[in-house]
């Protein structure tokens, strides 16, 4: 990624946060820092209480390794156990839920000269960002991501921990693009990123909502505290446009939400768009078909034909919305048109494994029921042959979800294999045995992910298709602390070729 100059960003601490003692407030700061060990010389340490780690912890290494000044969170903060008559220590109440506004003053508010479309819903936030990217560069134009394939401009990305990084991270990316003169970009915004205030200081040019379902059960207690934490990116301070799925429940009722000082357009790609939901953009004349879909697309922009590539109705409405976009930014129907048969697919997001042409292999990130229900619903769509679906369920998160995903994979697949996924801290073997309390006649349980994927592959006949779902374009697999290099594209690779010598050809 490019580098941008913090020395050149030098500011003082009053203009980041009221400072009570004037004798900080002109302290002069050559950086902003929430990682103690990426301090330098004259730079602020923020000392955030995480959830995993308290960076208050962490003061001594900072000041030792050269901060200028430490805001610390109020509340827990005991002063009398730090002693650093050098360092000032500002205690700040709710410094979590500041971060992005202190880094923006910092970063001269970068947000605010570039258009930015932020993409939030349970799935389709990284295919809509990407599909947004390369539309982008077909039309001519730079454009910059931030999300779950991490962070860069026109596909060259440096990989992210975070869908949404963390609120420092984001100013500075967002500087270093406006630095470099770049005008366009889309962020992935999760639930999570926004209830902690990752981008609470970041203006949205176009706030683009996919769909909500169940996930992340486990952080926010109930579908209605997630759902109303999706709605908050579109309560953002400057939003001008929203793109909103009317095919989905929450979304209809997040139209009425909306206030008449934004510009809405709502879209759907199901029967009844138009009829019953008043969609705004809708399709018609869908057919789907092995290397993609067709459909015709309607608009008060006019009407015209989508020759996609990508697979399943969900990346139909997905591309819909992402068209959406570009006809609010004043892109010509005919022009965006033009350039969809070029696009390719997301990695890990209905991902076709190129082989021997017997079999169909499919890697899908799809790891929340609706989105494993969606994805399987895709390949039935664009395959005569049965349906297999190798999948898992990851540790550490919702545990109903485990059952519910068994049923829908039983449900829609003709043959189940149950897998691993990543365990985290759990057993791989107690997590299988809640999946299975869903399905009553798996094809076969097999805890070693690759050899479940292999076994699939290897007995799929002629016309099958295979389904991996989960893990999508990850390289590893999260087993306990450590962090397993582990990919299901390899994986199907190898065993395609595998297949294909048993066969006496070859996999391409």
């Amino acid at each position: 990624m490019m580098a941008i100059n913090e020395q050149k960003n030098s500011v003082i601490l009053g203009d980041l946060t009221a400072i009570e003692d004037q004798r900080y407030a002109a302290i002069e700061l050559s950086g902003i820092q929430s990682d103690s060990r990426k301090i330098a010389a004259g730079n602020l340490f923020l000392a955030v209480a995480g959830h995993a780690v308290d960076g208050r912890d962490y003061i001594a290494q900072a000041v030792a390794n050269g901060a200028a000044a430490v805001l610390v969170e109020r509340a827990g903060h005991s002063a009398d156990k730090l002693n650093y008559p050098n360092v000032p220590i500002i205690a700040v109440e709710n410094l979590n839920l500041k971060l992005s506004e202190i880094a923006g003053r910092f970063y001269n508010n970068p947000s605010h000269e570039l258009s930015i479309v932020g993409v939030t819903g349970t799935n389709g936030k990284t295919s809509c960002t990407q599909l947004y990217m390369q539309i982008a560069n077909l039309l001519g134009r730079s454009c910059g991501v931030i999300g779950t394939l991490g962070a860069g401009i026109d596909g060259q990305l440096n990989e992210g921990l975070n869908t949404t990084p963390d609120a420092i991270s984001i100013q500075k990316i967002l500087a270093e693009w406006r630095d470099h003169e770049l005008a366009v970009a889309a962020m992935e915004v999760s639930s999570h990123g926004l209830e902690q205030g990752r981008v609470a200081d970041v203006q949205f040019e176009l706030a683009l909502f996919t769909n909500l379902s169940r996930d992340h059960l486990d952080y926010h207690g109930s579908m209605l505290a997630y759902g109303e934490t999706k709605a908050r990116l579109f309560r953002q301070p400057g939003l001008k446009c929203a793109v909103i799925n009317i095919d989905d429940h929450f979304g209809c009722a997040l139209v009425d939400e909306m206030p008449a000082t934004t510009d809405v357009i709502r879209y759907g790609v199901e029967p009844d768009a138009r009829t019953n939901h008043s969609a705004d953009v809708w399709v018609d004349n869908v057919r789907f078909h092995p290397s993609g879909v067709n459909a015709r697309l309607h608009s008060d922009w006019g009407s015209v034909e989508i020759n996609s590539p990508l697979l399943g109705e969900f990346n139909l409405s997905n591309l819909v919305a992402v068209i959406c976009c570009f006809g609010l930014q004043g892109f010509a129907l005919s022009s965006i048109a033009n350039v969809i048969p070029k696009l390719m697919t997301v990695p890990g997001r209905m991902e076709r494994i190129v082989s021997s042409a017997d079999i169909t292999v499919v890697v899908d990130y799809a790891h929340t029921p609706d989105g494993l229900e969606k994805a399987l619903l895709a390949m039935r769509q664009h395959t005569d042959g049965k349906l297999w679906c190798v999948f898992g369920c990851g540790g550490n998160r919702d545990h109903g979800k485990r059952p519910l995903m068994g049923a829908l994979v039983q449900r829609h697949a003709d043959h189940v294999v149950v897998t691993s996924d990543n365990p985290r801290n759990e057993s791989a073997a107690e997590i299988i045995d809640e999946i299975l309390g869903g399905v009553d006649r798996p094809s076969m349980v097999e805890e070693d992910r690759g050899l479940a994927i292999q076994f699939a592959i290897a007995n799929a006949l002629p016309g099958d298709c295979v389904l991996i779902a989960g893990k999508g374009h990850e390289d590893h697999q999260l087993i306990g602390d450590f962090r397993v290099p582990f990919s299901d594209i390899t994986q199907a690779r190898l065993a395609l070729a595998v297949r294909a010598n048993a066969a006496g050809g070859d996999a391409r």
